[in-house]
């Protein structure tokens, strides 16, 4: 029943810190939207700039 389903997943540690936040998630979509609010609340920062978002998309893992 479930083995259709695509999950994606991230972790905060593949971008170089020492966070262990680690996600996934049922689409690309749901999963950047998180990534952007843990982005903004945990490491403070005030915006997601493009370079990084980037470097995001390509440490996404699928399956």
């Amino acid at each position: 029943m479930y083995s259709n389903l695509k999950m994606v997943s991230f972790r905060c540690a593949e971008m170089g810190t020492d966070c262990t936040y680690t996600i996934i998630a049922r689409s690309k979509v749901e999963l950047l939207r998180n990534v952007r609010n843990h982005a903004l609340r945990i490491h403070g920062m005030e915006d997601l700039p493009a370079d990084l978002a980037k470097k995001i998309e390509v440490a996404i893992k699928a399956g």
